[in-house]
């Protein structure tokens, strides 16, 4: 008797696990195939009010998988029932749902493992998490002069007699500065001291600004010259406080403005303050940009390349540029803050835009993606300094999400925009940061 109870309560625990085993798969799939690839995130790569999505599609835009981010540290797996060589193509989308209210989609395609080795590592990004408001007094300033401190986390103008905007000091991991940079300056007339600076910290105890509370120390001028003299070129350089901030794309904005003809011959001047340990800059003229490390060169000439797009059976039709190694194309729906970024091989003719699941985005949405209601913006093709090819810019930047500067100290644009007669900044991917 005994024996036959213990017989009975082995049966009981036996039948019990695999019960609960049975429920604890119950919606896993039957197989998952075999592994794409890796993506691995931090925690708090988003706010805690965003979504994040990833899918991975195949070269005709169909749904092979797709995983949403927890906001935890995880690692997200990709499966595909089938079988996959280091040079199959595919396609990534990134989604960002901010509130259900503004969606950012970036789209990478023409990937393979030769570049990726199955893994991408999304490292932590900076941005802000209190964003205040604040008002400073300003006093006896200079007529004629601009006043503004824009910066990562940042932007204040000023208006009447106050410096108005929002600041903040609070930033994820740690990720941004505490510091505020003003700038003050004439930029049609840079060369009697006509750029003052501040950088300042506990900016929301500041009572007041007036003359005293700038410097002209440490104050450059430097020329550049162009060979088109029809217009003036707009530039914008940041500086970064230390290398931690440059690797992050975390500065100050030191110089924005058109930079004013001096004399004859198509001579540009300009001046910043020198004192940060690394500076990016950003100068564009019509259809083009030109993106660098450190400070513009004394001398750019401006290439007369031309691309041009078209949208054709549901496919987008993209002529380059030889020799560019990325491509781009940019949409929109206007009305419902959708913005999507296609990213692809700059010798690449057809690009295709990947179906979305329902689901992950409110299904008016995904309708519209999937439907394409969308406008053209502009269509770019970029030329690093240091790849060779397309692979090479994915496998120095998209794997281990890395600044392209890093890797590449300049970057020629040129555009052609759709939607308005000038340019749109873009979103250097994963990073909160958009320049021309």
């Amino acid at each position: 008797m005994q024996k036959t109870v213990h017989i009975l309560i082995a049966t009981i625990i036996l039948f019990s696990c695999s019960q609960n085993e049975a429920t604890d798969n119950i919606n896993e799939p039957q197989t998952l195939g075999e592994k794409i690839l890796s993506i691995q995130l931090p925690a708090h790569f988003t706010r805690a009010s965003e979504k994040f999505h990833i899918i991975l599609s195949d070269t005709i835009g169909n749904l092979i998988d797709h995983k949403s981010y927890s906001n935890r540290e995880e690692t997200l797996s990709f499966y595909s029932t089938e079988h996959f060589s280091d040079s199959t193509p595919f396609i990534l989308t990134f989604i960002t749902d901010y509130s259900n209210s503004i969606f950012e989609v970036t789209v990478y395609s023409n990937l393979t493992n030769h570049s990726l080795n199955k893994n991408i590592l999304l490292k932590p990004r900076s941005f802000s998490n209190k964003t205040p408001t604040i008002n400073i007094k300003t006093q006896q300033l200079k007529d004629g002069f601009i006043l503004n401190a824009i910066g990562h986390g940042y932007s204040m103008v000023k208006i009447n007699d106050l410096l108005s905007g929002h600041y903040t000091s609070n930033f994820n991991n740690n990720l941004g500065s505490e510091n505020i940079f003003i700038k003050y300056y004439n930029p049609t007339n840079i060369t009697n001291n006509n750029y003052e600076w501040a950088l300042m910290n506990n900016i929301s105890s500041i009572n007041g600004l007036d003359e005293i509370n700038f410097s002209t120390n440490n104050v450059k001028t430097k020329q550049l010259t162009l060979d088109v003299r029809t217009e003036l070129p707009l530039l914008t350089i940041h500086g970064y406080e230390n290398e931690q901030l440059y690797n992050n794309i975390s500065g100050h904005q030191i110089y924005d403005s058109q930079v004013p003809v001096y004399g004859f011959g198509g001579n540009h001047y300009y001046a910043y303050a020198d004192i940060f340990e690394n500076t990016t800059y950003s100068l564009s003229v019509t259809n083009y940009s030109l993106f660098g490390a450190g400070i513009p060169p004394s001398e750019i000439l401006v290439p007369k390349h031309e691309i041009s797009c078209s949208l054709l059976d549901n496919k987008f039709s993209y002529s380059g540029i030889q020799g560019y190694e990325v491509g781009r194309i940019k949409l929109d729906n206007y009305n419902k803050n959708l913005n999507i970024d296609l990213i692809f091989d700059g010798q690449s003719s057809n690009i295709i835009i990947p179906k979305i699941p329902t689901g992950l985005v409110p299904d008016e949405i995904t309708n519209i993606i999937n439907e394409r209601k969308l406008r053209l913006v502009q269509a770019v093709a970029e030329n690093y300094s240091t790849f060779s090819s397309y692979n090479s810019y994915i496998s120095n930047v998209l794997k281990t999400s890395t600044p392209f500067y890093l890797k590449s100290p300049k970057r020629e644009r040129i555009f052609k925009p759709y939607s308005s007669s000038s340019p749109k900044p873009i979103f250097e991917f994963p990073y909160l940061n958009r320049f021309i």
